[in-house]
């Protein structure tokens, strides 16, 4: 339990409840209520707790990474820049985030004394697509999870495959479900996803909306 960062748990729970106030004391109890941790005879932390919470996530799970990469040109060949992150999930998400931002286009927008900055893929769709390949990873599976930037394409996937359930062709609309419901969850209560079933919904809107051709997906 010393490996956790006790900041990054306040913060989760803030988010959370605002009104129910941390006490360190009670840690044990609060991540048993998280389903994060749970006592069977003794004390255990479970997976999500390290990979939401751990000081180190990678020290205890190696196969929590997400490796970025820019391409030059059209086919995953010639690098431009790259990086591997293992860090909290949260944290691999935003510096996810922060490098597809880095490495795509940003157009300006002038109608009014300010300037409007329009990026060039929609965010939502973005950040649906990076929670999505995090949240639904199997994290049993030695490999990592990708983000492949090209000039005219952004690639995004995960190790796991499809669930059983699922259908290529009827993933939008459908019934909800998760490879890791407890991580699934507690990216809701955390306020970092959207509610079950609408994330991907939104994400397809707003590429459309952006005159972008539609999500593909594969499997």
């Amino acid at each position: 339990i010393s490996d956790l960062d006790i900041p990054r748990i306040k913060d989760y729970l803030a988010k959370r409840n605002p009104t129910i106030p941390f006490e360190q004391s009670k840690l044990k109890s609060i991540l048993c209520t998280l389903h994060v941790a749970a006592i069977n005879g003794d004390f255990h932390i479970k997976k999500s707790a390290v990979l939401l919470f751990a000081k180190s996530p990678a020290l205890f799970i190696q196969q929590n990474q997400i490796k970025l990469v820019r391409f030059r040109g059209t086919i995953a060949a010639d690098i431009i820049d790259g990086e591997t992150l293992s860090d909290t999930l949260l944290d691999n998400i935003n510096k996810s985030l922060d490098f597809i931002r880095k490495h795509t286009k940003t157009a300006l927008k002038i109608e009014t004394l300010e300037r409007e900055e329009i990026p060039e893929y929609p965010h939502v769709a973005l950040r649906e697509a990076v929670i999505n390949a995090i949240i639904h990873k199997d994290y049993y599976s030695p490999a990592a999870a990708q983000v492949n930037i090209f000039d005219d394409r952004i690639e995004i996937s995960n190790p796991g495959g499809l669930l059983p359930s699922k259908q290529l062709d009827r993933l939008i609309g459908t019934q909800p479900e998760s490879r890791n419901e407890h991580l699934a969850r507690a990216f809701r209560r955390y306020k970092i996803c959207e509610e079950r079933g609408s994330g991907l919904l939104k994400a397809g809107l707003a590429t459309e909306l952006y005159g972008l051709p539609p999500i593909q997906f594969d499997a």
